[in-house]
C-alpha cells in the first residue's frame, strides 16, 4: 500500500489541515472574476445562475424521461459493465455513467461544453481531464439521497487521485430545493481531509453506490467540521437553484443529501475535472482500480481536445 498525505480508511478516525490549494493559481484568467475565485477558495463552492439557456433544459428534460422511461423498474447496481445504478428493493433509476459518452444528444452536449472546461481549467489552474461523469436522479417519493461523504477520500483511496486537484460542476436540471434533496454541504469543511475507519472490501463500488458504507464521517468528526466552517447558525447549507443553473465545488468538499420524498423528482448532470498533472495512480486503499466508466485512465476527454473544436 502506498504512503499517502491523505491515507484513510485504516483504524484512525481525525480531521487534519488540508496540504493543497483548493483554487491552485488566482492569477489565472477566465471566466470567473476574481471575488468569485476567492469566495470559491474559502467556502469550496460557487452557483452560478443561467449557464444553460431554458430551451437546452427543455430539450435535456425531454432526454431525462426517456432515459426513465428505459431503466425504471430494472434492479441493477454498477458492474464492469453497466453504466446504470437503481434504488434498491424499487428499481427505479438512480445513476446514470459516463453521459459526456453515452447520453442523448442534448445532455451529451451539455455535459461536453466549453465552459465547464474553460471554469475548471481557472480553479485547477491546468489543463484538465474528466475523471468521472453521471447523472443523479433523485426521484420523488422513493429517491434515497447520498450519506455525508468527501469525494476525494473516494478517489484517492478507491481510484488512486493523488492530490485533491479535482472540481466538480453540477448541472441542475430541475429545481433543486430542500425539499426534495438539494445537495447539502458544510461550508469551508474542504480546507481540512477527514480519515475515517473502517477498510472497505474488494470491488466496494458494486454496493457503495447505492447505499454506502465505507467513507462516510462519524458524528464527531462532523460536529468539528461544523464547528470549523460555521457560517453565522448554519454549519450547513443547501444549495439551491434552477434548471441551467451550475454548482462547481472542491472534491474534498464534505457534502451529501437526505431523502426526497416530495411529489418533484430532482435530476442534475455531475462532471467532474481531473487536473492533468493528477493522473490516476494505483488506489491508495490498495484495491483494484475501479471500472472506467468510474475512474476514466484510457478513455480521456480532454480540455485541449473539447477546445480545440472551438
Amino acid at each position: 500500500m502506498q504512503v499517502s498525505t491523505y491515507h484513510s480508511r485504516g483504524v484512525i478516525s481525525e480531521v487534519v489541515v488540508r496540504q493543497d490549494p483548493c483554487v491552485w493559481d488566482s492569477q489565472v484568467p477566465g471566466r470567473l472574476k476574481r471575488e468569485q475565485l476567492q469566495k470559491y477558495g474559502e467556502q469550496g463552492f460557487i452557483v452560478l445562475r443561467g449557464v444553460f439557456s431554458q430551451s437546452e433544459m427543455r430539450e435535456a428534460s425531454k432526454e431525462i424521461k426517456m432515459l426513465r422511461e428505459k431503466y425504471d423498474g430494472r434492479e441493477a447496481k454498477v458492474t464492469g459493465e453497466s453504466l446504470v445504478v437503481t434504488e434498491a428493493g424499487t428499481g427505479v433509476l438512480k445513476s446514470f455513467f459516463c453521459p459526456h459518452l453515452k447520453a442523448p444528444a442534448t445532455l451529451k452536449k451539455i455535459a461536453n461544453s466549453p465552459p465547464l472546461f474553460e471554469i475548471a481549467q481557472q480553479i485547477l489552474a491546468d489543463e484538465v481531464y474528466i475523471h468521472q461523469s453521471r447523472i443523479n436522479f433523485q426521484s420523488a417519493i422513493v429517491g434515497t439521497g447520498f450519506k455525508w461523504h468527501s469525494d476525494f477520500e473516494t478517489w484517492h483511496n478507491e481510484d488512486g487521485m493523488p492530490k485533491p486537484r479535482a472540481v466538480s460542476a453540477v448541472i441542475m436540471c430541475a429545481k433543486n430545493r430542500p425539499y426534495n434533496g438539494a445537495l447539502m454541504v458544510y461550508p469551508g469543511s474542504h480546507k481540512h481531509f477527514v480519515r475515517v475507519k473502517g477498510m472497505q472490501p474488494d470491488r466496494n463500488w458494486e454496493d457503495s453506490l447505492s447505499n454506502q458504507t465505507y467513507g462516510s464521517p462519524d458524528q464527531s468528526q462532523l460536529a468539528y467540521l461544523a464547528e470549523l466552517g460555521r457560517t453565522q447558525n448554519d454549519p450547513i447549507m443547501y444549495l439551491e437553484g434552477d434548471p441551467g443553473d451550475v454548482i462547481f465545488f472542491d472534491s474534498n468538499l464534505m457534502h451529501g443529501s437526505h431523502g426526497n420524498i416530495s411529489h418533484e423528482s430532482r435530476t442534475n448532470v455531475f462532471q467532474v475535472f481531473n487536473a492533468a498533472s493528477n493522473n490516476l495512480v494505483e488506489p491508495f486503499a490498495g484495491t483494484q482500480p475501479r471500472p472506467e466508466h468510474l475512474a476514466h485512465r484510457t478513455t480521456i476527454l480532454s480540455s485541449k481536445s473539447v477546445l480545440s473544436q472551438f
